[in-house]
């Protein structure tokens, strides 16, 4: 696979995000990191948050973003992504390969973790494992257009925001509890009538299916809404 040259403004995006790294784990995604980072790259601040514009909120995401793109580019070749595996194989390898990923900045995840789930951020945070979760069906080539798209995302936001919860705080060796627990959770969710009946039987998401009557409504439209889309 012939990989896209990065343009000089994705360089100067890997080189913040990389700089940055080596703070976080101190001083998590604050202020106080992004403008050491504009410091120690001698960039005017300014020229950054044409970037970043909300600063180390944005600088956090990014993070998040490029380590979806660097799954989703190793995946695609990656021999546990064969058409011919089961659809829930290919997605607990998947969920395993991104947190492969994670791994490598474990604590700055957990401070972005932190930073995402609070209340004025909560909705971002939200829209971050959204995408993830739409990354990971994209890897092993959904092509689903009806509810489908949704209920597919929605399923695995669950799984994985709740596999992050637990794999922060795992210490096993190469995290054999969190594959463990993945592999049970798939095994819980992973099943068209179980997900039916779990997206119908939720307040809050059986109260949105029956708004939208889907019976008579083009879903696709909604999609824009969503990231992913």
């Amino acid at each position: 696979m012939v990989r896209k040259k990065k343009s000089t403004h994705d360089e100067l995006i890997d080189a913040v995000i990389d700089k940055a790294l080596k703070h976080v784990v101190f001083d998590g995604w604050s202020d106080h990191t992004f403008r050491r980072v504009c410091r120690e790259l001698k960039i005017n601040e300014t020229e950054v948050r044409q970037i970043f514009p909300r600063g180390s909120l944005d600088l956090a995401l990014a993070f998040h973003k490029r380590d979806d793109d660097q799954f989703l580019a190793n995946f695609a070749v990656s021999a546990d992504n064969k058409p011919n595996l089961r659809i829930r194989d290919r997605i607990e390898s998947a969920i395993n390969s991104r947190l492969e990923l994670a791994a490598r900045n474990k604590e700055a995840v957990k401070r972005s973790m932190s930073l995402l789930t609070t209340p004025f951020y909560f909705s971002e945070g939200t829209k971050s494992l959204w995408n993830t979760a739409d990354t990971i069906w994209t890897s092993i080539g959904d092509k689903s257009e009806d509810f489908n798209w949704y209920s597919k995302r929605l399923t695995l936001v669950s799984v994985y925001s709740a596999t992050l919860v637990f794999w922060m705080e795992d210490d096993s060796e190469n995290f054999l509890e969190t594959r463990g627990f993945i592999k049970r959770r798939i095994q819980d969710v992973m099943t068209i009538e179980r997900l039916k009946s779990s997206i119908k039987g939720s307040p809050v998401w059986g109260n949105l299916l029956k708004r939208f009557n889907f019976s008579g409504v083009d879903v696709g439209k909604h999609k824009d809404s969503f990231p992913g889309w």
